[in-house]
């Protein structure tokens, strides 16, 4: 824990003192006293019992939910810069989502590495694998359209940051981070052309070095669009099929030289 948050912690507990005394007419604080606690494995040595028997029973409740087998992968998926399996996984599950709303793929999907926070394992997969992936609640897919000239600038961006989760383009990026070339899955580029792309709300904003998204003229949620819940499905969905998720590297950012 770093001192920072220590600090915090402390004011923090001056604050509910001062608080707790405002509630009554009968008491004030007339001192304090305090010092620095640091909170590490230190506390591990001892628990306390009473405090791990009740975080025991809960424990078992969600390991008895996120244990359960949802699918299978054939190999383990992970998260890399220019591209990488699970990010092409992604990219390709919210294109092809978009659908719920367009009645077809996207043009194309972008989302943020950040937001895959770990690999998927191979063989079984549970319902807790999906959770560590996508922990966060508030991430649904959306539809952006935006005109050319700003997809490129997407683009650019993109390459900028050295690679994030495509589908449906091709792009020859610098290892300084410069765009050389890119091409949209069967469609002609123009700058004034206006493009379908899928990705999540939280990169829709603008966030993770991707502002060009804050030019988009029209942004729809896809409903039902979580993207943790839409994960999930797709892999349920292989399993009823007997069939394993499955994903590689396919060329779709290429490193070359300047």
């Amino acid at each position: 824990m770093n001192h920072g948050f220590r600090i915090f912690l402390y004011s923090s507990f001056i604050l509910l003192l001062y608080l707790a005394a405002g509630c009554s007419s009968r008491y004030a604080v007339t001192g304090s006293t305090g010092k620095m606690i640091v909170v590490d494995s230190t506390w591990d040595i001892q628990g306390n019992e009473g405090i791990s028997s009740i975080v025991a029973s809960y424990q078992y409740k969600v390991d008895s939910v996120m244990n359960l087998s949802i699918g299978h992968s054939q190999a383990r998926l992970d998260v890399f810069q220019p591209e990488s399996p699970l990010s092409n996984l992604t990219t390709d599950m919210i294109r092809h989502t978009a659908a719920r709303i367009l009645g077809k793929d996207a043009d194309m999907a972008v989302t943020n590495l950040g937001g895959m926070r770990t690999s998927l394992p191979a063989g079984v997969i549970t319902l807790g694998n999906a959770f560590e992936i996508f922990p966060f609640d508030d991430n649904q897919i959306v539809v952006t359209w935006l005109r050319g000239k700003h997809v490129k600038t997407l683009l650019q961006q993109i390459a900028h940051r050295g690679g994030e989760g495509i589908s449906g383009v091709h792009m020859h990026i610098t290892a300084q981070g410069d765009l050389k070339d890119f091409s949209i899955t069967g469609k002609v580029f123009h700058p004034d052309s206006l493009y379908s792309v899928a990705t999540i709300n939280y990169v829709a904003e603008g966030n993770d070095g991707m502002g060009a998204f804050r030019q988009a003229e029209k942004v729809q949620d896809v409903p039902n669009g979580n993207i943790r819940d839409v994960f999930i499905d797709y892999i349920q969905e292989l399993e009823r099929n007997n069939l394993a998720v499955s994903a590689r590297c396919d060329g779709r950012i290429t490193i070359v030289k300047p």
